[in-house]
C-alpha cells in the first residue's frame, strides 16, 4: 500500500483543483440546442462558419404568428432534412425590413426581403438614407406579392383616391413597411398633404371604420382579404380602384421595385369589375459572401418540385413555382447558376 505524506496531499488537492477549473472553463458542459423549428431571437454578428461539415445559416423571418415565420420555419425543417453543405435555423424578427437591415450587419445569412426594401437599400434612399447596404444579393421568389387595399365604407361616397382630399386616412401602423408604401403612394398622388393622416394596428382599423372616427384605411395583404367579410357582416364597404391614380401619377415607373396587380371582378361583394392596385415581389436575399456551392444547393433543394409541394401544405400563398420577372439587385452566383441550368432567362437587375 502507498502511503501519502501530508505534502503528497497537498499536492493531489492542488492538482484536482486545477483540473476542477479547467474543465469548468472549457464549457464541457453546454446546455441542449434549441431544434430548428424554434423561434430564435437575432444572434450576434458573425459569419456563416463550418461546423460538422455543414455551413450554419440564420433565416430571419418575422413574428412567431405572422406568415414569413409560419412559411421560413417549416422550409427550415424541410432544408435541413435534406442538405449537406447547410444547416439553417429560422429566427423571429420585425419582418422585411429587419430582415434586411440584419443582413447588411452580417446578422443573417438568409432572410425574407420586400423589392421595394432592396432597391431603395441599394440607392441609400427612403428609409435607408443613412444606411446604405449594398452586400445582399437576391435568391429567388419566396411569397406571392400582397395587393394594397384602400377600404371605404360604402356610404361615404368615396369612390377613387381623389375623393380621399380632406378625409381621415389610416396609411397604417407607425414604421411599418405598408404606412411607408401607402405614404409614397399618396405623395405621388398629391394628396398626402391634403388629407388627415391617422396611425393604427390592423386590429383597430376595421372598428374605427364602422365608428366612422376614419374614413378609409390601408393594408396590404393577399386577396380576398377576409377582413373584408367581417365588415361586410354590419356594413357595406368599397375597395377602391387605385389603378387609376397610378397611372395618372406614373407610380410603378417611377418607383422601382413596385408591380401592378388586379384584383379579379368578384373577389368582393359587389365588385362588378376588376381592380387594380400595386404591390411588390418578396424574394429569397442572402449575403454576397455566402459560398456559391451552399446557395446552390439551396436552390436545387428548395425549389424542387418536391418542395414545393411540401409548401403547399405549409403555406399556399408561397412563390417557388411563380416566374422570376424582375431583380431590383444582382442575384447571388449560387443562385444564377441553379436558374440558368433550369433554362430561366433571367431579367436585367435595376441596380448593379
Amino acid at each position: 500500500m502507498i502511503r501519502l505524506t501530508k505534502m503528497h496531499r497537498v499536492a493531489v488537492s492542488g492538482i484536482c483543483l486545477v483540473v476542477a477549473i479547467v474543465l469548468a472553463g472549457s464549457g464541457c458542459a453546454k446546455p441542449a440546442a434549441p431544434t430548428p423549428s424554434s423561434p430564435q431571437p437575432a444572434q450576434p454578428a458573425q459569419p456563416a462558419k463550418p461546423t460538422g461539415g455543414a455551413v450554419q445559416l440564420r433565416m430571419s423571418l418575422g413574428g412567431s404568428t405572422g406568415t414569413f415565420y409560419s412559411m421560413g420555419a417549416g422550409f427550415a425543417d424541410y432544408l435541413n432534412r435534406n442538405a449537406t453543405l447547410f444547416k439553417t435555423t429560422p429566427n423571429t424578427s420585425g419582418g422585411g425590413l429587419e430582415n434586411l437591415r440584419r443582413l447588411g450587419k452580417n446578422e443573417a445569412e438568409l432572410g425574407i426581403v420586400y423589392a421595394v426594401d432592396l432597391d431603395q437599400a441599394w440607392n441609400a434612399q427612403g428609409q435607408f438614407e443613412k444606411e446604405q447596404i449594398r452586400n445582399v444579393r437576391i435568391i429567388g421568389l419566396a411569397q406571392r406579392p400582397t395587393a394594397a387595399h384602400g377600404i371605404v365604407l360604402e356610404k361615404s361616397g368615396i369612390t377613387k383616391v381623389e375623393d380621399l382630399v380632406g378625409k381621415k386616412v389610416v396609411p397604417g401602423a407607425p414604421g411599418a413597411s405598408v404606412t411607408f408604401r401607402v405614404e409614397l403612394f399618396l405623395k405621388a398622388a398629391g394628396i398626402y398633404d391634403k388629407v388627415k393622416i391617422q396611425y393604427m394596428g390592423n386590429e383597430e382599423t376595421a372598428q374605427a371604420l364602422k365608428d366612422g372616427v376614419i374614413d378609409c384605411f390601408f393594408r396590404a395583404g393577399s386577396y380576398p382579404w377576409t377582413g373584408i367579410s367581417e365588415i361586410e357582416v354590419t356594413h357595406k364597404v368599397r375597395v377602391l380602384d387605385l389603378g387609376p391614380m397610378m397611372d395618372k401619377s406614373n407610380f410603378i415607373k417611377n418607383n422601382p421595385g413596385f408591380i401592378e396587380l388586379t384584383i379579379p371582378a368578384n373577389t368582393y361583394p359587389r365588385q362588378t369589375e376588376p381592380i387594380r392596385s400595386f404591390g411588390e415581389p418578396l424574394f429569397w436575399g442572402t449575403r454576397a459572401d455566402i459560398p456559391a456551392e451552399v446557395i446552390y444547393e439551396f436552390c436545387k433543394i428548395g425549389y424542387s418540385p418536391e418542395a414545393c409541394s411540401f409548401l403547399d401544405t405549409v403555406y399556399k400563398a408561397h412563390a417557388h413555382r411563380d416566374p422570376l420577372n424582375v431583380l431590383p439587385v444582382p442575384m447571388h452566383p449560387g443562385a444564377e447558376k441553379y436558374w440558368t441550368e433550369k433554362g430561366v432567362k433571367l431579367p436585367t437587375p435595376s441596380n448593379k
